[in-house]
């Protein structure tokens, strides 16, 4: 394969970095389009072992430090990215030519950006706002304030407003960043249709639903994005789930949320969770024994499951005439939500809707 060939060209050139990374990327992209995962993360590790020897050759290069991170964060190792993402940074700062070089505060900035990443990937979502807001200052120094990427700084910085349950805040900015967005890509572009998804789920935990499935409806409108580029599983999860479970009941919608949480989970049949939202989706529709048949498949597919399978499952149960086994269901949902969500609103409801059903007398 000539792309092979490329990469073993400049795996021994310390200077061939650019060269390397698109026969890398674009290796990486075929790989991944055919689905062999053991030659994905065969071609991960042969970056790490030529990135860490790029290091070992030129220790002074902040570019071998920063590459390795990205191999680091490639295969998920993402302290290992941060400690190369600091030390190349660091060497950065220290060239002689910085920052008077547009080239290397460009380059500052996305590793900045990279550090962000990899803290917000190990749930530190604190010191990940922070290191967004630094990228966000530093990208609209060299970048301009709409510049592409600069907007997606602002978009994560958003999302990491939404990880904190800051929802006010992810969805004033995250309004901000998708109309600049939209006048700078356009309404098809996949950064755009992220933030139309990220900025629908904050609507939603602001009780804003209309404008929430208004936005998840958009994501999903036909459109000529790249295949690929925006995860319309993930819309047509989250949309489904809002109809299938939205408090207002007036918002709830049996037969698009049955036809949603099908497509979804075609997409994505490996997906837990949204056999989880097919089981809502077809309780709702009052369809028990395919809501029972879903929701066991989400348990098989997330290790047994969790309180959002087991109450829709001790409800199914219920409207089957099982009512011992529903209690069972039951039980095992509250214990779980009593050890480890207490108190998750949604979880609140359901558990509310089933002691309701199974006429449970619980204390106040």
């Amino acid at each position: 394969m000539h792309l092979r060939e490329a990469l073993a060209i400049f795996r021994n050139n310390s200077h061939g970095h650019r060269s390397y990374n698109f026969a890398f990327d674009l290796l990486l992209a075929v790989l991944q389009a055919q689905g062999n995962e053991k030659e994905v993360e065969a071609l991960r590790r042969q970056k790490l072992a030529d990135t860490t020897r790029a290091v070992e050759r030129t220790p002074a290069d902040p570019e071998t430090w920063l590459q390795r991170g990205l191999a680091h964060a490639g295969l998920q190792r993402h302290r290992e990215a941060i400690a190369d993402y600091e030390k190349g940074i660091s060497l950065l700062e220290q060239l002689p030519t910085f920052p008077s070089k547009r080239e290397q505060r460009r380059q500052h900035a996305g590793a900045y950006n990279e550090l962000a990443n990899n803290h917000a990937a190990l749930g530190k979502q604190t010191e990940a706002e922070q290191l967004y807001k630094k990228t966000l200052e530093l990208r609209k120094a060299v970048l301009g304030a709409d510049d592409k990427d600069t907007l997606w700084t602002m978009h994560m910085l958003a999302h990491t407003y939404a990880a904190l349950g800051r929802h006010a805040e992810a969805a004033k900015l995250g309004e901000e960043t998708l109309a600049l967005q939209r006048a700078k890509l356009g309404s098809d572009h996949a950064d755009t249709l992220w933030r139309m998804h990220d900025l629908a789920n904050s609507c939603a935990a602001l009780d804003r639903y209309a404008e929430a499935v208004k936005l998840y409806e958009e994501t999903l409108a036909p459109r000529k994005n790249k295949p690929g580029a925006f995860d319309t599983a993930q819309s047509m999860n989250n949309l489904a789930w809002l109809l299938a479970t939205c408090p207002d009941a007036k918002v709830r919608d049996g037969g698009r949320t049955v036809e949603l949480a099908k497509k979804a989970v075609e997409r994505a049949p490996e997906q837990g969770a949204y056999h989880s939202t097919l089981g809502a989706a077809h309780y709702r529709a009052a369809a028990w024994n395919e809501a029972v048949a879903a929701l066991e498949k989400s348990a098989g597919l997330r290790n047994g499951g969790d309180s959002f399978d087991w109450f829709f499952l001790a409800m199914a149960h219920w409207q089957l005439g099982a009512k011992d086994k529903a209690r069972e269901w039951y039980d095992k949902a509250v214990r779980w939500m009593d050890t480890n969500q207490p108190k998750n609103e949604e979880l609140r409801r359901f558990r509310a809707e089933a002691a309701e059903l199974l006429r449970v007398n619980e204390k106040k």
